[in-house]
């Protein structure tokens, strides 16, 4: 509970206290360059300290192993497994919009429970999912700007 917490305090307070007035002051181009460097820091000091803590504070190994291994167990945890397993770049997308690129490449790590580091694929997913996950954010951080310029202006 305290690793989603955290999570979810770093990646909201990331998006919705820091990442505004960067967009907002920068514009779209030096913000969104500024929000990929920014982004690209923080997540990996939290694949480093993933890594060196060895704690799977957010869950996903488990779930990795269930995807992984899964398929020795009933036919429920197989289903389950079968699921986990397909569509890894439809996921890759998914968690790009939803999460970063941290939570993605947890997750898109080959094995469960290793927190050996990150391997050329890794980095692959790790600069993809963070080139979708900074276009995404920064794109709707600006709609949202914009709009609220538009309703103040109004008022």
């Amino acid at each position: 509970m305290l690793g989603h917490t955290v999570d979810q305090l770093t990646t909201k307070g990331y998006t919705y206290v820091v990442l505004p007035p960067i967009m907002a002051y920068f514009g779209m181009a030096k913000g969104m360059a500024i929000n990929f460097f920014l982004s690209f820091l923080i997540c990996l000091a939290f694949m480093k300290f993933y890594d060196w803590a060895k704690v799977d504070w957010l869950g996903l190994e488990t779930a990795k192993e269930v995807r992984e291994e899964g398929e020795k167990g009933n036919k429920l945890s197989r289903l389950l497994s079968w699921a986990l397993r397909k569509g890894d770049w439809v996921v890759l997308l998914i968690l790009s919009i939803y999460k970063d690129a941290f939570f993605c490449t947890v997750w898109m790590r080959k094995g469960a429970h290793q927190y050996n580091g990150m391997s050329s694929r890794d980095w692959g997913v790790f600069m993809t999912t963070l080139a979708l996950s900074t276009v995404w954010e920064s794109l709707w951080v600006t709609v949202l700007l914009v709009a609220g310029k538009a309703i103040w202006s109004v008022l």
